[in-house]
């Protein structure tokens, strides 16, 4: 029975500071009932493992002991940081976890929007940078145990939203749901074939002027995970500065407004879409090689509030097709 054919089942429910909703497809009521249970079940068992602004989670025991002794994770938990210290490495350090200082030094581990704030003061950034460095990082196979260096701490605000999403597809395959669309912060999750028409469709927005879509994702599966300049920043002497750091400098990266990236899990397409975005619009399309299975979009920092045909760039791979919306004589 395709999806079309097949019964809506809808839940929300808050995870790690956002608000995870997952929309499926499916004939059995009784089997979606079932699966609607274990997923919020899934998703308060993740909510006690990664949400660091609970004092009883694992990843916020990381923060106030990570330093003092090595800490023994549940497997998961543990799978989920061997994972993402590897993709330090794949990334060419472009992304890093320990970003955690520097976040903190520019302040945006706090709810920020547009407000006018100091820029750090380069010794503070440079201080800041040498706590940072997943190589400082250490992980132990065997007793599956993190520790960090003194004063260490990690960033992880958009990738325990992965987690959460590859966590919750692991639950819908394991319910042979064939057809589902997970949302949780700045990513989505495809899942099957859609309930109608051939592909799933991912519409990209404007960051400056959300009311106009300037591109679409057409997928099979997989995840897109976006990251924008608009969604977190602060201003100083009339120049934004958003929380998208380059590990490299210690400064927010610059030249690109919006990055969205798709991949066949979510953890790939919210490291790889950091990665890209701080890699920029000219190299980022160079590090997406054959056998990365990722595809992306850059759209180029602009002070216009329209988006310029000229400002995009697309990157596609078999089975992901990237359209962009944009009228080709479009004037700035």
């Amino acid at each position: 029975m395709t999806a079309e054919k097949q019964s809506e089942y809808q839940r929300a429910v808050p995870v790690a500071g956002g608000i995870f909703a997952v929309t499926f497809w499916e004939d059995d009521s009784a089997k979606a009932e079932m699966t609607i249970d274990a997923l919020t079940e899934e998703m308060h068992e993740i909510d006690l493992k990664v949400n660091a602004e609970r004092s009883d989670s694992e990843t916020n025991f990381i923060h106030r002991h990570g330093g003092e002794a090595p800490i023994v994770l549940s497997d998961t938990v543990f799978a989920f940081f061997a994972s993402v210290v590897g993709f330090c490495k794949t990334t060419h350090g472009l992304f890093d976890v320990s970003m955690g200082p520097l976040v903190s030094l520019w302040g945006f581990d706090q709810p920020i929007r547009g407000e006018k704030k100091n820029i750090p003061s380069t010794p503070e950034i440079e201080k800041a940078k040498k706590r940072v460095g997943c190589q400082k990082i250490k992980l132990d196979n065997e007793k599956k145990s993190i520790e960090l260096e003194k004063n260490m701490s990690l960033d992880l605000r958009f990738i325990q939203h992965a987690f959460a999403l590859d966590q919750a597809a692991k639950v819908l395959k394991e319910y042979n749901i064939h057809s589902a669309k997970m949302t949780l912060g700045e990513m989505t999750y495809f899942v099957g074939q859609p309930a109608v028409g051939s592909a799933w469709v991912h519409e990209v927005k404007n960051p400056q002027e959300p009311s106009e879509k300037v591109a679409k994702f057409e997928v099979a599966s997989g995840a897109i995970a976006t990251l924008s300049e608009s969604v977190r920043y602060f201003v100083s002497d009339d120049k934004r500065y958003s929380d998208i750091l380059d590990p490299r400098t210690g400064w927010p990266a610059k030249g690109v407004s919006l990055v969205s990236v798709w991949s066949t899990t979510a953890l790939e397409s919210a490291v790889w879409a950091q990665a890209l975005f701080v890699a920029g619009e000219e190299n980022g399309p160079l590090l997406i090689k054959p056998d990365k299975k990722l595809a992306g979009l850059w759209l180029k920092s602009s002070n216009k509030g329209s988006v310029q045909p000229q400002d995009m760039r697309i990157v596609e791979v078999p089975n992901v097709k990237i359209t962009s919306l944009l009228p080709e004589n479009k004037q700035p």
